[in-house]
Parts: structure tokens; C-alpha cells; sequence
């Protein structure tokens, strides 16, 4: 391999590391997906309350979901779910929502 070709590959390394870190951390905090499993405990036309579990403690979220959801099952209170969500601005965006089936059945 000769010198002018290897400083390019070295370049072109250098340059996909450089900004290939910059572009996931960028992606990474704009399309971070985050993913709860719980319970719907309130709705209010595309706003909703997600009641779950972490780390022994009851928490719950706001979710808004917008027409591009990806909605399986029907999305009603008391229905156990698991919601895919993204963080737009101070909103909770979400990508899709899945009903689960009742334990028992």
C-alpha cells in the first residue's frame, strides 16, 4: 500500500469516527425511544396516563398519541399495554402502542 493511499484511508477513518459519534449522539437524543409496560388508568382524546412499576414504586407517565401511532388493540382504560415513546419538546410522542393479552386467558 503506498503513502498517499494509506493517509486517505487514515483520513476517512478519522473522519467517520469523528462525526459518526456526533451523529448517533445526535440521534440518539432527538429519536431515543423509550418503552413502558403497564396499565392505562386515563384518557382524554389522544392523551393518556400509563400507571406502571419501576423499581418497586408506581409511577406513571403522559403519553400523546397522534395519528401516525401504530395502535394494536383497542386502547381503552384498564387495558394493560406496552407503549413505545419518543420525547418531543416536554411531550411523550407515541411511535406505537400495544394492547396485551389478559393474564389467564
Amino acid at each position: 500500500m503506498n503513502a498517499g493511499k494509506s493517509l486517505r484511508l487514515l483520513t476517512v477513518a478519522a473522519l467517520v469516527t469523528l462525526f459518526g459519534q456526533q451523529t448517533s449522539a445526535t440521534i440518539a437524543g432527538k429519536a431515543a425511544i423509550s418503552v413502558h409496560r403497564g396499565t392505562i388508568t386515563w384518557i382524554d382524546g389522544d392523551t393518556l396516563v400509563l400507571s406502571y412499576k419501576a423499581g418497586g414504586k408506581s409511577e406513571q407517565v403522559r403519553l400523546m398519541m397522534k395519528p401516525e401511532t401504530v395502535r394494536n388493540g383497542i386502547v381503552a382504560i384498564g387495558a394493560r399495554v406496552t407503549a413505545r415513546y419518543r420525547t418531543e419538546g416536554n411531550q411523550h410522542v407515541v411511535t406505537s402502542i400495544q394492547v396485551l393479552a389478559e393474564k389467564g386467558r
